[in-house]
């Protein structure tokens, strides 16, 4: 007897739950298929990159205080603007009046010029110039170093920068943020010299490339023009660099906790030697040549009114030839000697001026020597008799028109640097 045969049964399906779990239902129609192959080094550093600026965005996701800086920037601008200044060519003395950095006034103790004068700008097209640099550069150094850090760089860095102007060019009017500027490139370029493990290897040549190439740009085109405060600049650079040191650290989970460290150790570094440069380097405070040559201009032509009217009242005979004399030697030698010696005196400090500036301060100086002469020569004259009186007479006509002469020539140039 033969024995039953087992009932037919169906293939299993490769969707029946009763199937093998390790085996990929579509193999039995497709077959195996190759796994992904895994990414290419371009791939992780990309990965790399947005991870890093993840994190960044993460510890400091609105970089505010750039903003608040450029608000106040050009809030200062305007208010000078709606004062009466030149938004395009403003007077040197009103810069000064505003908080520019000036070796006279800075260096007898008014140090608050070293901040101060970050905010005052030369014309529209300074105040451009810098808010766009401080807009393209100010939130990527915000980012990495957070808020307090950001400030401790740009405002320390930048007052060490005025620091190094007021010391090379201490006759100088200077004003801008150019130099706290350059005082985030260096401590960006610092902080990524620092930092450079944790920075992703094409963020880090790609950064350190551009700064390199910006740094060595300006260097050169301040070197090649006139007004350009490359002390402040190197300077602001310089101190920034040691700085970024100073505040980077790795971009990890543990960032936000140590900074509080590095902006202590930040703000010992560069107030401390902030401090020691006021107090123990810090130059006596030079004449304040701009002000004799602004006094000078001031009083000058009404020196030149009170002799004409002395001649008139002379050949009119309503004054003698003593009271010619006395009034003379009262009202015109005297104060205009007081305001030749305060020409004088800043002569040991001219070498710090550009070359043309110097030329424009030694015209003014020989116009001045002339007229002094000329007006002793006078007064001689009225004192003297005969022939000596006639040939006084030709001294001062000489010296009069050598004065004329000299005052025709070209006109002195403004000192200031941005």
């Amino acid at each position: 007897m033969s024995e039953p045969q087992p009932e037919h049964q169906p293939p299993h399906s490769p969707f029946d739950p009763a199937h093998d779990q390790h085996v990929d239902p579509l193999a039995a129609y497709v077959g195996e298929y190759p796994p992904p192959p895994p990414p290419s080094e371009a791939d992780l550093e990309r990965m790399r990159v947005v991870e890093f600026f993840q994190r960044l965005l993460a510890l400091t996701p609105k970089p505010w205080v750039s903003r608040v800086l450029m608000v106040a920037i050009a809030a200062w601008f305007g208010f000078m603007a709606v004062a009466g200044v030149d938004v395009l060519n403003p007077d040197s003395n009103e810069l000064i009046a505003y908080g520019a950095n000036f070796g006279p006034d800075t260096l007898s103790g008014q140090w608050w010029r070293l901040v101060s004068c970050m905010f005052v700008h030369i014309g529209l097209m300074h105040l451009g110039v810098n808010l766009w640099a401080l807009y393209a550069i100010g939130p990527l150094v915000e980012r990495m170093l957070g808020h307090v850090g950001y400030l401790l760089l740009y405002f320390l860095s930048g007052a060490l920068a005025s620091f190094a102007s007021v010391w090379f060019s201490p006759l100088v009017v200077s004003a801008g943020a150019s130099g706290a500027i350059f005082g985030l490139v260096g401590g960006l370029l610092g902080f990524l010299v620092r930092s450079r493990h944790s920075v992703p290897t094409s963020s880090f040549r790609g950064l350190r490339n551009q700064l390199v190439m910006l740094i060595v740009l300006n260097i050169a085109l301040g070197f090649s023009m006139n007004g350009i405060d490359n002390a402040a600049h190197l300077g602001g650079l310089a101190s920034g660099f040691v700085l970024g040191l100073v505040l980077g650290q790795p971009i990890d989970e543990n960032t936000r906790v140590r900074r509080h460290w590095h902006n202590l150790a930040a703000l010992l570094v560069g107030g401390g030697v902030l401090t020691g440069l006021v107090l123990f380097v810090a130059p006596p405070a030079p004449p304040n040549v701009l002000g004799a040559v602004t006094e000078f201009e001031r009083h000058e032509r009404s020196y030149l009114d009170h002799v004409q009217k002395l001649h008139e009242d002379l050949n009119a005979g309503r004054i003698s030839d003593a009271q010619f004399a006395e009034s003379l030697q009262r009202d015109v030698i005297e104060p205009y000697q007081v305001l030749h010696d305060a020409l004088t005196g800043a002569r040991p400090y001219l070498s710090s001026l550009p070359e043309q500036q110097q030329k424009a301060y030694n015209h003014i100086l020989r116009y001045a020597d002339a007229r002094l002469k000329a007006w002793r020569a006078l007064l001689e004259w009225s004192q003297t008799q005969g022939l000596d009186q006639i040939e006084k007479l030709i001294q001062y006509r000489n010296l009069m028109e050598e004065g004329n002469r000299i005052a025709t020539e070209s006109a002195p140039e403004d000192d200031r640097e941005q």
